[in-house]
């Protein structure tokens, strides 16, 4: 009896590191964030459909994210999938790799940890392609976008391909907009009392896009045929689903990062070599693939 009971109690004192399991990984993301929601669906999909052990955890903040860590690590997490959009989440990175987790980082590069990217300029040359077909070579665009860095790559793939392969496509007017409904809302009821004819129109996300088609139904302007966007927000994948004649597009880019971070994640739980950086290849989603994505689950 006591040599059972001494077994019993040294199991319960084992730390989380003698307990990891080959190919657990743990996924954190910060709480209220609409990407981080979409990371963490995205990211959840494809472990479950790896068959991978994993553990999901939202964060208020950055003591809760440490204490969310902590429990991973006991848990027998051998990697995590970090959505790093909030304060604390280098020291958080840190925290992981001193108890001997490796990291993955989406979409932001932290100290010491591994990176699933985008590139965003290509997105932006594969939005090119589709406004440029969908308006059958010819027509006047105007771009609501943010400041953000990614933002700015994609416009500028987004020009660049347009003056290379439909040069009579053209920007008109190029806008800055904080990444909000309503703001895009208001911007592009502006740009539609401005303009008495535009033939499409591309933002940098699909919250922002929802705010466009807002001011497209009030204002009833049929001209505007064409809105793309990125991101892959259920409430825009059935607007494309069920656009009509309108072609409405988005690139799944959070969708391919989380999902590359996941496949890193678990190299790495094993033990295995993983690139210090993936980049990953977004999927551009028309009226025709949109079904295919819709999923009543996903509340991002």
């Amino acid at each position: 009896m006591k040599k059972i009971l001494a077994a019993v109690l040294a199991l319960w004192m084992m730390t989380g590191a003698a307990l990891a399991q080959e190919g657990r990984i743990g996924i954190l993301v910060p709480q209220g964030e609409a990407e981080g929601a979409a990371a963490a669906y995205w990211a959840e999909a494809r472990a479950i459909e790896l068959g991978i052990e994993y553990m999901l955890c939202v964060c208020e903040d950055e003591k809760t994210g440490l204490e969310q860590l902590d429990d991973m690590n006991v848990w027998g997490a051998e990697a995590i999938v970090l959505y790093p959009k909030f304060e604390g989440a280098q020291n958080l990175a840190d925290q992981a790799r001193d108890v001997g987790l490796s990291v993955v980082s989406v979409d932001m590069a932290l100290d010491g940890a591994f990176l699933a990217d985008a590139d965003d300029y290509d997105i932006g040359v594969k939005c090119a392609y589709a406004v440029a077909d969908a308006l059958e070579g010819a027509g006047e665009i105007a771009a609501l976008v943010t400041e953000e860095a990614g933002a700015q790559e994609r416009l500028m793939g987004f020009t660049d391909a347009l003056e290379e392969m439909a040069p009579n496509v053209n920007v008109v007017e190029v806008s800055i907009v904080p990444q909000s409904r309503a703001k895009s809302r208001e911007a592009a009821e502006n740009l539609l009392a401005a303009r008495e004819s535009l033939d499409g129109i591309f933002v940098s996300d699909d919250s922002m896009a929802l705010g466009v088609w807002d001011a497209l139904d009030a204002a009833g302007r049929t001209d505007v045929c064409a809105v793309i966007s990125c991101g892959g927000r259920q409430e825009w994948l059935r607007l494309i689903a069920d656009s009509g004649d309108v072609n409405l597009f988005t690139a799944l880019r959070t969708a391919a990062m989380a999902e590359d971070a996941v496949d890193m994640a678990y190299v790495l739980s094993r033990g295995e070599a993983a690139e210090s950086v993936r980049i990953s290849d977004a999927q551009l989603v028309g009226r025709e693939e949109a079904g295919a994505y819709l999923d009543e689950e996903n509340q991002y």
